[in-house]
């Protein structure tokens, strides 16, 4: 099966938080390490934040085009936010189940999203939050916009969706920021030490 772009759906355990999100499926397994990540990287970090919350990134290649959250239409009124390290990084949670759906860093507006767009079904358009700005279609953290999806939030049972392929093909890559703030180079196939599969 040819690599399509698709829309999913996620959620936080209680049902309040509900995000769409495009992803390219089913994933390929990268050549060799030396390969350049997808445009949609799938990854795991051992730094503590992440390790402690069981946290499995699933970046977009453009947040502007590619997420929307439908449910609540503004997370930094409605939701939880954890902050740490240099205090840019938004790590959203439910106030009432506590689950981290996605970390973000940037702007972002109310718009209207149309009939199918994200999957989203009924005839009129219907108000979510997106990601905006300048650099909102990059995903780069060091460019002021930051987009990171939690997969364990992604809703399972999504024809196309099966992350045991994702681990089992090994295109699920591991990074290193145990010890410092900048990571090194991310390798597939097994966590660096501290790290999770």
């Amino acid at each position: 099966m040819d690599p399509q772009r698709q829309a999913f759906q996620g959620s936080c355990h209680c049902g309040f938080v509900k995000y769409a999100i495009y992803l390219t499926v089913p994933r390929q397994p990268p050549a060799s390490a030396a390969d350049e990540p997808p445009a949609d990287r799938v990854y795991r970090c051992n730094c503590r934040i992440c390790h402690k919350s069981g946290y499995m990134h699933v970046r977009p290649p453009s947040p502007a085009d590619d997420f929307a959250l439908l449910s609540p239409v503004d997370p930094f009124e409605s939701l939880g936010d954890y902050q740490c390290h240099d205090k840019l990084l938004h790590f959203f949670f439910c106030r009432t189940c506590g689950v981290r759906c996605f970390t973000f860093m940037g702007d972002g507006r109310v718009a209207d999203a149309q009939p199918g767009e994200f999957g989203i079904g009924g005839e009129a358009s219907v108000k979510v939050w997106r990601p905006t700005g300048p650099q909102a279609g990059s995903n780069v953290k060091k460019t002021g916009c930051y987009l990171s999806v939690n997969g364990h939030t992604l809703d399972a049972g999504q024809k196309g969706l099966d992350m045991r392929e994702w681990v089992e093909t090994e295109s699920v890559m591991y990074y290193d920021f145990l010890n410092d703030d900048e990571a090194g180079p991310g390798r597939y196939g097994k966590p660096h030490p501290g790290g999770s599969y």
